[in-house]
C-alpha cells in the first residue's frame, strides 16, 4: 500500500496540524498563511502537536527549491533557489 502525503489549507485552524488516516498524512495549513507563503520570501512553517500516544511530533513544511548540483530529478515545479538569484 503506498504512503501518501497531502497539504490542505484550513479556515478552521490558526496553526499547523496533521492527520493520518488510510496511509495518508495530511498537513493542514491555516488559510490565512497560504497566500503570504506563496508570494513572499518565507521559506516555510513549523509547529508541534501531540500524537495519540502522548508523544510530541515536530511539524515542518518548507518550499522545495531547485537543487544547486546537477541532478536528474524533475524540478520544473520547484521554487527558484535563493542562492542563485542575483541581487
Amino acid at each position: 500500500m503506498p504512503f501518501i502525503y497531502a497539504l490542505k489549507s484550513s479556515s478552521a485552524s490558526n496553526e499547523l496540524s496533521v492527520t493520518f488516516q488510510n496511509n495518508t498524512i495530511t498537513l493542514q495549513v491555516p488559510e490565512s498563511w497560504v497566500d503570504d507563503w506563496l508570494h513572499s520570501n518565507r521559506t516555510g512553517f513549523e509547529g508541534k502537536t501531540i500524537a495519540e500516544n502522548g508523544k510530541q511530533i515536530h511539524l515542518l513544511l518548507e518550499k522545495d527549491f531547485k537543487c544547486l548540483d546537477n541532478t536528474i530529478e524533475d524540478q520544473v515545479d520547484n521554487y527558484e533557489n535563493p542562492l542563485t538569484i542575483q541581487l
